[in-house]
């Protein structure tokens, strides 16, 4: 067994270098020629399997090698950026429990598993059989680090009677990673359509980047408190409202410096007039 492992890692360390990172060879993409394996010939499907896979962190990615006509023979996983030998046939060889093997007896398919995703996942995957000669199947799985921001100041100070407007934007790559579903809390409970104090939530695609606002018409002081924008594939943002009665002076203390708001009731008069 220690023979058969060092044979895989060594042809890997060798072979891996023709490849241009992220750069799937054609014959690999579903267009390439599948090679007949009508005839018992042991071959990988290159149509029915992974060849470039993307996954969000904190997520799951799963790496899916069809073999045909394997038999007997062992098929392994090997990770090329450390030349780490996974797991062979169902049994894990990496000491990490994120990493899982998937197989049905009598199917030709082989899946690898890695949950959670980390950035350091990114990179070079193959399942390769021991045969003569020896062959294998290639797949690139990105990894993607999804953002969240909530445009403006983390601290909002509104006139009562106002609009609270809240804009959310998350970034999670491929329109096909875009969050599901985007959660809005004020002081840790979520906030439904139907809510007393007006929200309204809207919510715009545009490729990569899904747009999620909030707004609360005719604000009172009650409107006040912490607002989380929390989407599904991303890390929860958070913004402090502060509604302030015109003519209210507010003293707010921001990293050791005072600023003082004092809204007046002449100022207000004046717009009137």
């Amino acid at each position: 067994m220690f023979l058969f492992i060092s044979l895989i890692i060594l042809f890997t360390s060798f072979s891996g270098g023709s490849w241009n990172d992220g750069l799937v060879p054609k014959g690999l993409q579903p267009e390439g020629t599948m090679p007949p394996y009508e005839d018992g010939r042991l071959v990988f499907d290159a149509r029915a399997s992974s060849y470039n896979v993307t996954a969000l962190t904190g997520k799951q990615a799963v790496l899916v090698c069809v073999v045909r006509n394997i038999g007997n023979e062992s098929i392994s996983w090997i990770r090329h950026s450390d030349t780490s030998l996974l797991a062979v046939n169902k049994f894990i060889y990496t000491t990490s429990d994120r990493i899982k093997v998937h197989h049905q007896p009598g199917t030709d398919d082989w899946g690898l598993s890695i949950q959670p995703v980390e950035l350091r996942d990114k990179g070079w995957y193959s399942c390769q059989v021991s045969i003569t000669p020896h062959i294998e199947h290639r797949i690139y799985l990105n990894v993607i680090q999804p953002t969240t921001s909530i445009i403006g100041s983390k601290d909002r100070y509104i006139e009562e009677g106002s609009t609270i407007n809240i804009t959310c934007v998350i970034e999670a790559g491929p329109s096909n990673h875009n969050p599901s579903f985007v959660f809005w809390t004020y002081n840790g409970k979520i906030i439904t359509y139907d809510r007393e104090k007006g929200g309204t939530v809207m919510i715009s695609e545009r490729g990569k980047t899904t747009t999620s606002s909030l707004i609360i018409t005719h604000a009172t002081q009650s409107d006040s408190g912490k607002y989380e924008c929390d989407p599904s594939v991303s890390y929860p943002q958070s913004v402090n409202v502060h509604v302030i009665k015109i003519g209210q002076e507010a003293i707010i203390d921001s990293g050791g410096s005072r600023l003082m708001f004092i809204y007046l009731t002449w100022l207000t008069t004046l717009f009137i007039l």
